[in-house]
This record gives structure tokens, C-alpha cells and sequence, in this order.
């Protein structure tokens, strides 16, 4: 007699999983908008993104392959960092039978707080292989100054 698995969330996890990759696949078959039928449709989510804290400095650093530098935008508004990209491009084909005209649109927002000791004048950021790094450098903490001498209340 072969012994019966024990059910686990897993199994659960994995049929639903399931059942949300036949839904998906039923709703793209069904679209009335071609590009979503021949998955021609592009999509640009937010980039993966690390912040790294050090005593001296905060990093925060992008993924955003396929940008170039005029499409970002980074600015520092109240005690946020915020950092808009937006890519278009427009292409156009002409012959004596045909035209063709094609545009594409990428871009994404993302919003990270800034720590309360954030230096907002030393902000730089450099773009290199697709990575954008931004780094905010921490205002120096005022050191507690020991009393010279002490005055007494009379």
C-alpha cells in the first residue's frame, strides 16, 4: 500500500499559482488589442533597487538598462528622493505603397525617503552600464562639548 502525501501550503501555493496563469493566459487570448495577443506589448516596471546605508553616506542604486542620461530625472522634494524616467521613441516608414509609424513609450516612477541627517547639497549621481548611483551624503552629528567650567547659583 503506497503511503498518501501530506498536504502542505505549498500545494495550496501552487494551485492557485496555477490558477492565476490560466486566467491570465484566457484574458491575453480574448484581448481585442492585437499587441496583447502577440505579447508585442511592452512593459517597464520599477527597476530592481538597493539602498545602502553607511555611517557617512546613503547609496541608492538603479538598475535601468537601455536608458539614456537625458531620460532620467532625479530631484529631492521635502525629505524624498525622487527619481522619473521616460523613454519615447517614434519611428516612420514611408514608401510609395505604405506608411508605417511606429512609437514606443517607457518610463516608471520611484520615490525613496531620505534619512533625516541627509546633506540634500551633496547628492551625486553617475550613470554607467545601465546602473544609476545616487549617493547622499550624511550631515556630520554635532558632538556634545564638555562644560569648561561650571557656574554656581547663588
Amino acid at each position: 500500500m503506497m503511503k498518501k502525501r501530506r498536504w502542505t501550503i505549498w500545494d495550496e501555493m501552487r494551485r492557485m499559482q496555477e490558477e492565476m496563469d490560466k486566467l491570465f493566459s484566457e484574458v491575453y487570448e480574448r484581448s481585442a488589442v492585437p499587441a496583447l495577443r502577440w505579447g508585442e506589448l511592452q512593459t517597464f516596471k520599477a527597476p530592481l533597487s538597493d539602498i545602502i546605508e553607511k555611517k557617512d553616506k546613503v547609496m541608492y542604486i538603479l538598475d535601468i538598462p537601455g536608458m539614456d542620461k537625458k531620460d532620467i530625472d532625479i530631484e529631492i522634494t521635502d525629505n524624498n528622493l525622487e527619481v522619473k524616467v521616460e523613454k519615447k521613441a517614434e519611428e516612420k516608414e514611408e514608401d510609395k505603397d505604405y506608411l508605417r509609424y511606429e512609437r514606443s513609450y517607457r518610463g516608471f516612477y520611484r520615490s525613496f525617503p531620505l534619512p533625516e541627517d541627509a546633506d540634500k547639497k551633496g547628492i551625486k549621481a553617475t550613470y554607467k552600464n545601465g546602473v544609476l548611483e545616487i549617493t547622499v551624503k550624511r550631515k556630520p552629528k554635532a558632538v556634545k562639548k564638555k562644560p569648561v567650567s561650571k557656574v554656581r547659583i547663588e
